[in-house]
């Protein structure tokens, strides 16, 4: 852990801490209309170094995941406040999502917390929250975003537009095993609730 933690600290607190809050300040100087903009943030993800806050502390001192991530969700709100500052929140069509969730630990028929990422979505003129328990996957998200602006070019795309998934009983996934090793994987069914129903094995050669 020290030995990574030598190479992943000045990136972190740069990229969380500085490098963020140049990227507010340069907002303003941006263009509003027709752009596409990608912020990358480490945390919150192994090693834990910025407190709920977003301070950090001197190298090898950790804090842990829950102030991490409550760091995380305040840069996500200062990005949403800069948005609506300059009047651009209501016509930006804005995606916040993780690569996986929490990983405490997985057994055989229940998918865990590291398959429940966060999802947040906010289309183009929408003006209320909206909670949607609907299953997804990583290949629904090109036809989902498209829908929004091209519904035409949206049809290209494989998976599903989750906004359309909201009255499915259930969904079926396969996860496939680690790093590919043997051509096998998981057959699971969820339901609305996100309860999983393990299936059994399936053959990625059938």
């Amino acid at each position: 852990a020290p030995f990574l933690n030598q190479y992943l600290y000045p990136y972190t607190i740069y990229s969380e801490k500085y490098g963020f809050q140049k990227f507010l300040e340069q907002e303003k100087d941006l263009s509003g209309k027709g752009r596409y903009s990608l912020i990358y943030l480490t945390s919150p993800h192994f090693p834990y170094l910025l407190d709920e806050s977003c301070n950090h502390e001197p190298i090898l001192n950790y804090t842990t995941y829950e102030s991490s991530y409550k760091c995380s969700l305040k840069m996500i709100n200062q990005f949403l406040g800069k948005l609506k500052e300059l009047n651009r929140y209501n016509d930006s069509l804005i995606i916040v999502h993780s690569d996986h969730g929490k990983d405490y630990g997985r057994k055989l028929g229940n998918l865990g917390n590291r398959h429940h990422p966060m999802f947040l979505f906010k289309r183009i003129g929408q003006a209320k929250g909206k909670t949607l328990s609907t299953a997804g996957e990583l290949r629904d998200l090109p036809k989902t975003v498209l829908f929004q602006i091209d519904p035409e070019a949206g049809k290209e795309f494989g998976g599903s537009n989750l906004y359309d998934m909201e009255s499915k009983e259930f969904r079926h996934f396969y996860q496939l095993n680690p790093f590919g090793r043997w051509k096998k994987g998981f057959h699971y069914k969820l339901d609305k609730e996100m309860n999983a129903e393990y299936m059994g094995i399936f053959s990625l050669e059938k």
